[in-house]
């Protein structure tokens, strides 16, 4: 039983369901990754005509059928789309007239539905949007400035430790942050402090062939978020990543640059959540 009542839909995965399809695609991409290709380019033509009703009855489609077809990890990402493409048709024509409205509602939209899954590159483009604006920034000083402070410092290889330390700082300050330098009288004033710890580990080599790949495995949580300046708490961060190179010392580079930056993109969805949970997104 089909539940997409989009014909390009229908047309697109009864295609690459044809044995001639799979030989050629499959091998590249999973049955979840096509369906998402699928959605994303039908979408996009439906705004391109422009149709944003049809647009939005794409991702509606997509879930269904998502659903049907037991692609349950896709569950986060349909909804995170299908979201967006509401806000998008709603509120759209607000980003030429008003973007840093338009960024907020984008960002409590995001806030607001913690079900779904949004992406870095749009809660980074947005949450920047709004700092670039000199009053809205004045008006964030209770979530601008972080101290981060190791629980396991004394567990980690100082090389590891070292690395980490200085890759956190640096992407989380790319994040639009002020970090502090530990052991300064401006760590102990800042307004959001986290503790966290990290770890690495070598996972088993994967052989291909006459290659072998070094695996390393890295991982990094904080305790629950401390908001200081606004007297509350945010959920954990989590990040994790794994590696694999040839030579042992990309693998561990890679790794340890990684899970920084997924890290840092994690901490910024969590002020992201603190700043917009109650933010009253205005009727359409």
């Amino acid at each position: 039983m089909m539940f997409l009542r989009s014909p390009w839909l229908v047309a697109a995965l009864a295609w690459l369901a044809t044995p001639a399809t799979a030989g050629s695609l499959m091998g590249t991409l999973s049955p979840e990754e096509h369906h998402q290709k699928i959605c994303e380019a039908a979408a996009e033509l439906e705004w391109e005509k422009p149709a944003p009703e049809a647009a939005v009855q794409v991702w509606h489609d997509c879930i269904q059928e998502a659903d049907h077809r037991g692609y349950d990890d896709l569950g986060p990402y349909l909804r995170g789309r299908l979201i967006l493409s509401q806000a998008r048709r709603d509120y759209g024509r607000r980003e030429a007239s008003d973007p840093l409205l338009y960024s907020r509602i984008v960002l409590a939209t995001a806030a607001q539905n913690p079900d779904a899954l949004f992406s870095d590159e749009l809660i980074n483009k947005h949450w920047h949007r709004l700092l670039a604006d000199k009053e809205t920034r004045q008006n964030m000083t209770s979530v601008r400035t972080v101290t981060l402070r190791w629980l396991n410092k004394s567990e980690l290889d100082p090389d590891v430790y070292s690395m980490l330390e200085q890759n956190v700082r640096r992407f989380v300050g790319d994040m639009g942050f002020k970090v502090s330098l530990p052991q300064t009288a401006q760590a102990g004033d800042a307004a959001i402090i986290v503790m966290l710890e990290g770890g690495i580990a070598r996972g088993e080599p994967v052989i291909e062939g006459p290659l072998t790949f070094h695996v390393v495995e890295a991982t990094l949580e904080s305790m629950p978020v401390k908001f200081k300046q606004r007297n509350t708490r945010g959920a954990p961060v989590k990040a994790s990543h794994a590696a694999q190179a040839i030579r042992p010392e990309e693998a561990h580079a890679e790794v340890l640059e990684t899970v920084s930056r997924k890290f840092a993109h994690q901490f910024q969805h969590r002020v992201v959540t603190e700043v917009f949970r109650n933010f009253e997104i205005p009727p359409p």
